[in-house]
């Protein structure tokens, strides 16, 4: 009796870098609903093109920054206009010339970097569109989104709260619609995350994230905060130099709040990551 191919024949794949997931659909003779079903077990990434200005900003440990700073110098950015294009595989972001130079990093805590411009292809985890999407009018707010790759390791862009994204600019790219092409060609098990522990574990890391505690990452929203505190400063005749100390800060306005019976501020950070955001914006105001 002959074998039986599990596979089934497609045409060769379009030399495409990416589509959207209409056109793979269309490409693997397949539904939307299949690809949208392989970006959930994590087997292929779903990825956006966003043009945008002001957008979001990284939250980057000492270590990240310093990869980040080796990539600016391998790349010879250009310094335009105080500001610098960093490329990381197929997504690109700018900073500002300032906030590469070197900076004193609390202990294992994050800095804050506004970014200028984002563009090229970033990842979008699955959950963040499912949880996130208004369905009848063909949208949804991703709290984060991922660059690509580079020696295994990538940045991660938390997003302001008002961006928004539509769900058919979702793409799909040349490296996964092969992938796909093959596995249904051939019958090849797909890798995901609960047949792969590399796969798993990456899901779980991008989990983590997520699920920490959210940053007041608005330019207008830490703007906000950090004239209030401001104004706390001036009412309860404060030390002015507190404004370039968070911690004590966030200490002596809890001070006045207990006093006035108001809830306090919970940790320092949440003036700080603000802060850091809302100094670097009145700079460029």
């Amino acid at each position: 009796m002959p074998k039986s191919n599990s596979g089934r024949p497609l045409p060769p794949l379009l030399p495409l870098e990416y589509c959207t997931i209409e056109r793979a659909a269309k490409l693997l003779q397949c539904e939307p609903d299949d690809l949208m079903h392989w970006a959930e077990i994590a087997a292929i990434k779903l990825w956006l093109k966003p043009d945008n200005e002001n957008c979001g900003v990284l939250f980057l440990l000492e270590h990240d920054f310093k990869r980040l700073q080796k990539l600016t110098l391998e790349q010879n950015s250009e310094d335009i206009f105080d500001t610098v294009l960093i490329c990381v595989g197929a997504s690109t972001f700018s900073l500002s010339t300032e906030d590469l130079t070197d900076q004193d990093f609390p202990d294992c805590e994050p800095l804050t970097f506004e970014v200028i411009e984002v563009g090229g292809l970033w990842a979008v985890e699955f959950s963040d569109i499912t949880r996130h999407s208004n369905k009848d009018e063909g949208y949804f707010t991703p709290h984060v989104l991922y660059s690509d790759m580079v020696e295994n390791s990538y940045f991660i862009l938390d997003l302001d709260a008002d961006m928004r994204f539509k769900l058919n600019e979702l793409l799909i790219t040349r490296s996964d619609l092969e992938k796909l092409h093959f596995a249904i060609t051939t019958g090849e098990p797909l890798k995901s995350r609960f047949n792969d522990s590399n796969l798993a574990s990456e899901v779980n890391d991008r989990e983590k994230h997520r699920h920490r505690p959210i940053e007041n990452n608005s330019p207008k929203k830490a703007l906000a905060l950090l004239s209030l505190s401001e104004c706390v400063i001036r009412q309860a005749n404060l030390d002015k130099e507190l404004i370039n100390r968070p911690d004590a800060l966030t200490t002596a306005i809890n001070k006045e709040l207990l006093k006035l019976g108001i809830p306090e501020i919970d940790g320092p950070k949440t003036l700080y990551s603000a802060f850091q955001v809302a100094i670097q914006h009145r700079k460029k105001m």
